[in-house]
């Protein structure tokens, strides 16, 4: 809603533009907004960390929504509870240089649950199809690079941003048309 400023020419008349429902809507918004800035201020390096994760992931899932499973081949299905797919990380966010991978687009590939989860990422069969999907040299530049990565909150923050706008552009890019 756009706010029209409005210059009063005295106290009476503001006092009755404040009692007014459209001065209540703009303080309720304003006051929205503020709760929400002291919200954002208040939110730990973890649950930042897990928000920009989230969004992430989402963004995977919707890149690759069309693409077999990256380690067993299995065509992706879409009337399975709690969703099909993961976003499955080649080189784990648990292991020591994962943290550094965590958010790179070429180390995390949509997965069926089942590899994922249940057979911890069928990683053998996960590298060949990687190789074939990216190169054996980026393969291998994400497999020696051994340094960790602490992600400051600016960081983490410009990830959620980032993804989250590149997952909205994929769902109108690759939008199903609706079935008649």
């Amino acid at each position: 809603m756009v706010v029209n400023f409005y210059y009063f020419c005295n106290w009476d008349c503001c006092s009755k533009w404040l009692k007014t429902e459209a001065a209540k809507k703009v303080i309720t918004q304003v006051q929205r907004r503020e709760n929400q800035r002291q919200r954002e201020k208040l939110k730990t390096q973890h649950q930042r960390l897990a928000e920009a994760q989230r969004t992430f992931n989402a963004y995977i899932r919707e890149r690759d929504k069309f693409k077999p499973c990256i380690s067993c081949g299995s065509e992706p299905t879409q009337f399975v509870r709690g969703g099909g797919r993961d976003a499955s990380h080649y080189k784990s966010r648990g292991s020591g240089s994962g943290s550094r991978h965590r958010f790179n687009p070429l180390n995390v590939w949509s997965s069926c649950k089942k590899c994922n989860r249940y057979l911890s990422g069928n990683i053998v069969d996960y590298r060949v199809e990687l190789i074939k999907r990216i190169g054996q040299d980026r393969v291998n530049a994400i497999e020696n690079s051994a340094q960790p990565r602490k992600w400051t909150p600016d960081e983490l923050l410009r990830i959620k941003k980032i993804y989250s706008k590149k997952k909205r552009l994929y769902e109108k890019k690759f939008r199903q048309p609706d079935s008649i």
